[in-house]
């Protein structure tokens, strides 16, 4: 649920709307440093 949200913020504020979750699974990890 936490990473729902965190990838929901990470799309908005990179404007990546157009990527999958799979695509976003690949940067969750590095984007994830930065909350």
């Amino acid at each position: 649920m936490m990473k729902n949200i965190l990838i929901n913020e990470i799309k908005k504020s990179n404007g990546i709307e157009d990527l999958s979750v799979e695509d976003l699974d690949d940067l969750f990890d590095i984007e994830a440093f930065r909350f």
